[in-house]
């Protein structure tokens, strides 16, 4: 089977994508969360909602019961008096990307942050890390975020 055949599946489901479409979905993904990282630490709240879909969905899962987003707006509405006029550092490594299509996709990304809030917010800085879960689809040729939840395993706090 040459690389441009999809090779079929044994479960009965489409057949998944070869091997140059995986590659090149999975290098679209990375840099999909490249761009998210970059647009919410330097605090571009329009471009990084830009990069979700209509109907996206996001679950922050600290410690406790779980705050969930049923919205862009919503998220970013929360998202940006937490984290604006602060300094963030957000990373993610080890991505474990799954393509399921040509247009969809998702992924597990161990994560890492260090948040210094905005003096006047009264937040202590932290230092955080955990698991980024998504979902991806391509819409009229571009990759948008479906679902998004952040779970933390550790999170620091007082530091500065």
């Amino acid at each position: 089977m040459s690389t441009a055949e999809s090779q079929p599946t044994t479960t009965g489901l489409a057949p998944r994508p070869d091997r140059v479409t995986r590659l090149i979905v999975t290098d679209e993904i990375r840099a999909l969360k490249a761009r998210y990282l970059r647009l919410l630490d330097t605090q571009q709240w329009a471009d990084l909602a830009a990069l979700f879909a209509d109907d996206a969905h996001f679950t922050l899962a600290s410690f406790g019961e779980p705050i969930v987003f049923e919205s862009t707006a919503d998220w970013i509405a929360y998202v940006a008096p937490l984290l604006g006029g602060g300094t963030t550092v957000h990373q993610v490594h080890q991505g474990e990307i799954e393509v399921g299509s040509a247009d969809s996709a998702s992924a597990c990304w161990a994560m890492s942050d260090y948040v210094i809030p905005a003096a006047a917010s009264g937040r202590d800085p932290f230092h955080g890390h955990g698991y980024y879960t998504e979902r991806y689809r391509r819409v009229d040729g571009a990759w948008q975020i479906v679902d998004l939840k952040l779970s933390r395993l550790m999170l620091n706090t007082g530091i500065g």
